[in-house]
């Protein structure tokens, strides 16, 4: 069951799911940590006081301001919970919750350790109450679990309080959603803890081959940080033990060096994928075969490991596994970086393959998340292939088994063929993977296919980027095997379904980064460490095989998979889905990119260049002197905070819709004033127009060529020519008799403010915001447009005393709407009065509730 098949199933079993509620003062943490067998080894901690939960977050709704009309979907919200604590509230929309979900370790670039480790989360939940019995709101919040970001677990649910919840194996809960609705989250910690270890070294064990000498079935080994050399830490050999080892800090800190007489690690005796080699550099290895690492009729897991400098150096014949020889077997390579390893021969016209990783026997090896770079198969000899990966098959066997995903391959160099990647008699699952920029000696400078042996099944190649490669990307050498090359990017096309040929848009290639370009955010590990927003996206997002799952690309990703080797993970670049534009005229500059309330535009043309359909675009207060066309884009433009105001640039409108704009073009929320000509133009769609303030123009709002725009809680007054042309408002106060007729229209004065200076609020005895001041005020009157808005539409972000009902105007809707009348604690229907309706209501709920 997916994700959005769990929303819309939480809801129906809630009730069910309180009586296992997990509120405040449980000990489950306390408990695990007295008990003082395991060690912390990450934590992450947010208290929401700054706006980092919009980046950390791998799964979250629209994130939206405080007191701005609420979108028409679930919403996450920074709120002042109290007058100092700052914390976020969820929403839902129609009954959808709001989701806030994280990928476990929240760091993109954190390893991805093998061992077992366990996950703890801690965070204070406190639901909130509606003040209007007749509308009552019930918080809640659920949370649910996943091992992949695809399959989620049963929700369960969160009583108020502190919530300290055991998740368990990060293996299993590598993901956590919070999903609800009105309820606020608060000082979240995310911890990720390993049990001891049996065997450390050099405090139990002064050598690596030692400590797995004396290492029984299922230990694990610590070692600890330093630079380990000579006897005792090379060639280390597990001898057929299911044993864990782990650097105790990851490869940057614990380094073997084999000095150029040996490789790093020897499987040769069955090791199965219980044996774990996990988080250490290896480099200077020197071996004819898999200086790095030798496997033969072995599977063992080798993850998070740094292979460098190794040589494959052939004395009698060609060299193989500069990085890695496997021979047969079912090896698990996870999270490794080769590089600058290669393999050659001190035989005169021979050469060596597979300058980081030699394949052969049938080996069933799954490659997955590793980065092959620099390496080179040297020579020039017909053998020479395959400078980052060589794989041969032996026999006819299928040899699909073999699979290479979410792999990155560059600047690799085959003195013959395969830069990158060569296979020979093998058919191979090629899966998310780049290959750029890498070169061969005479064709295949990316990937190179060699099938002279038959044998069942056929080569796939899926979901990759193939670019830049010398003296071409793909290369089908002898042979008529299957090739099936399918939601691809390579350069110069290839016939097959989905395939693109376009520029990938790399970030830094020449740095080494291949993540994609994307304006709704991509992560930036070699400047920023964070998430970066550029001017372009990559045609690469949101194209790969629509049938594959997502995995844990964040939100927003087009609910399809990006091809490339960040394809399906937290690293992938962020596509299509809503995103918010920031407009700001006084501290903001279009070279921003707008996507945060700390980098916002200086223009709302600017703004809607930039918005894709379903985007939003938040103006702040200011004096906005444009002519905003919605360019045909169903976007909603809308103040975020106190009303903006716009004044036509020139002799035109303020705002155009003349693309055949429909219902979800929404402008909301402005004022609009002293425009020669007019305040908005429609021509033929049928935009939504609501909560305008539209004073002191030609025309009010103008339409043309049959156009059915959708107008509704409006103030239309003082214009020269017309409030209404060819269109029909609802709920809105318009000055015109002949223009008036609608649904719940007025014709009373609106009792503006101060229009001379510029405020436009409403008037009111019972509180009106004063923003010269940003103070609020009392005034002798209160306008008719207060509580005359839509009945329909619930004014959920006006101060508590609103009357139920929404304002019309600019203001209508938001946290700095004028006020009402305080309600009667009785009137339960809103009618100003306490009588049998409101009798008939209370004994309503009464009976509903059981009692």
């Amino acid at each position: 069951m997916d994700l959005i098949q769990m929303q819309r199933s939480a809801l129906g079993i809630l009730l069910s799911l309180l009586a296992g509620t997990i509120s405040g003062g449980t000990a489950l943490a306390d408990t695990f940590h007295s008990a003082g067998n395991v060690d912390l080894v990450y934590r992450y901690t947010d208290d929401f006081a700054k706006d980092t939960a919009v980046d950390d977050s791998a799964i979250h709704s629209i994130f939206w301001v405080k007191g701005a009309f609420p979108p028409s979907q679930p919403y996450l919200v920074y709120w002042n919970f109290e007058a100092d604590d700052r914390a976020i509230l969820l929403q839902d929309h129609q009954g959808q919750p709001a989701r806030l979900g994280y990928a476990i370790p929240v760091n993109p670039q954190e390893l991805i350790r093998v061992e077992p480790l366990t996950v703890e989360v801690s965070v204070d939940v406190q639901p909130l109450s509606s003040s209007d019995p007749a509308k009552p709101a019930m918080g809640y919040l659920l949370y649910m679990v996943s091992a992949d970001g695809s399959s989620w677990s049963i929700p369960k649910a969160l009583g108020p309080g502190r919530c300290q919840l055991h998740l368990g194996s990060l293996k299993d809960n590598h993901y956590l959603v919070f999903m609800g609705t009105h309820t606020v989250l608060d000082n979240l910690t995310i911890e990720i803890y390993r049990p001891k270890a049996d065997i450390y070294v050099p405090q139990d064990m002064p050598t690596i081959q030692q400590a797995v000498d004396v290492a029984k079935n299922g230990d694990r080994i610590i070692v600890a940080d330093g630079n380990y050399a000579g006897p005792g830490n090379r060639e280390i050999r597990f001898k057929g033990k299911d044993i864990t080892l782990i650097s105790a800090s990851g490869p940057a800190q614990c380094v073997l060096d084999c000095e150029s007489q040996g490789c790093g690690f020897v499987f040769d005796k069955g090791e199965s994928r219980n044996a774990v080699v996990d988080g250490f550099t290896i480099l200077n290895g020197l071996s004819p075969t898999g200086a790095g690492i030798y496997c033969q009729n072995s599977s063992p897991t080798i993850a998070n490991c740094r292979i460098h400098n190794c040589w494959g150096l052939g004395t009698v014949g060609s060299g193989q596994g500069g990085g890695i020889y496997c021979k047969a077997g079912s090896p698990l390579i996870l999270y490794c970086h080769i590089s600058k390893n290669q393999s050659s021969s001190t035989k005169p016209g021979l050469g060596g393959s597979g300058g980081g990783i030699f394949l052969t026997g049938d080996c069933g090896a799954v490659i997955e998340h590793c980065t092959f770079e620099s390496n080179a198969a040297i020579g020039s000899a017909s053998g020479d292939k395959g400078g980052g990966v060589f794989m041969e098959g032996t026999s006819t066997a299928d040899s699909q088994a073999l699979t290479i995903r979410n792999c990155l391959f560059y600047a690799n160099h085959a003195g013959d063929a395969g830069g990158a990647i060569a296979c020979v008699n093998v058919r191979p699952k090629i899966i998310n993977c780049t290959v750029a920029d890498n070169s061969a000696g005479r064709s295949g400078g990316g990937v190179s296919f060699d099938l002279t042996r038959q044998a069942p099944g056929a080569i796939t190649l899926r979901n990759s980027i193939l670019w830049g490669n010398l003296p071409d990307d793909l290369a089908k050498g002898a042979g008529d095997g299957a090739l099936v090359v399918q939601y691809c990017d390579i350069k110069g096309g290839w016939p097959d379904t989905g395939n693109i040929s376009a520029d990938p848009c790399f970030a830094r290639p020449s740095s080494g980064d291949y993540h994609l370009l994307s304006l709704a955010g991509r992560w930036d590990p070699l400047v920023s460490g964070t998430w970066a927003h550029d001017r372009v996206t990559s045609p690469c997002i949101d194209t790969g095989d629509p049938g594959d799952s997502m995995g844990a690309e964040p939100v927003p990703n087009g609910n399809r998979i990006d091809m490339g080797n960040y394809g399906g993970t937290i690293q992938a670049s962020k596509g299509s889905g809503p995103l918010v534009f920031h407009v700001d005229r006084a501290r903001g500059s279009n070279l921003n990119p707008g996507l945060a309330i700390a980098s916002p535009l200086a223009t709302i043309q600017k703004a809607v260049d930039m918005a894709r359909d379903g985007d939003a675009v938040l103006v702040w207060p200011g004096t906005y002197y444009e002519e905003v066309d919605f360019a045909g884009k169903a976007i909603t433009i809308q103040s975020a905070a106190d009303a903006a105001t716009v004044i036509a640039s020139q002799k035109g409108y303020a705002f155009s819709l003349y693309h055949q704009e429909g219902p979800s073009s929404v402008l909301r929320n402005f004022v609009i004033r002293d425009c020669p000509e007019g305040g908005v133009f429609c021509h033929v769609g049928a935009p939504t127009l609501s909560n305008l303030t539209i004073v002191n123009c030609g025309m009010g709002i103008a339409a043309f060529e049959n156009s059915q725009a959708q107008i509704s809680n409006c103030i239309l007054w003082d214009n020269t020519e017309a409030d209404l042309r060819s269109c029909q408002a609802r709920y809105s106060c318009i000055q015109r008799a002949d223009q008036a007729a609608g649904e719940g229209n007025i014709r009373r004065t609106p009792l503006l403010a101060d229009p001379k200076n510029g405020d436009f609020h409403l008037r009111s005895r019972y509180g009106r915001y004063w923003p010269a001041y940003a103070v609020w005020v009392v005034d002798d009157q209160t306008s008719p447009c207060i509580d005359a808005g839509d009945p329909g539409i619930y004014p959920l972000e006006e101060p508590s005393e609103n009357g139920h009902r929404l304002n019309m105007g600019a203001y209508g809707g938001t946290g700095y709407s004028s006020m009402s009348p305080p309600m009667l604690e009785s009137d339960l229907n809103h009618d100003g009065i306490v009588d049998f309706c409101d009798m008939a209501i209370l004994a309503d709920h009464w009976l509903q509730s059981g009692m």
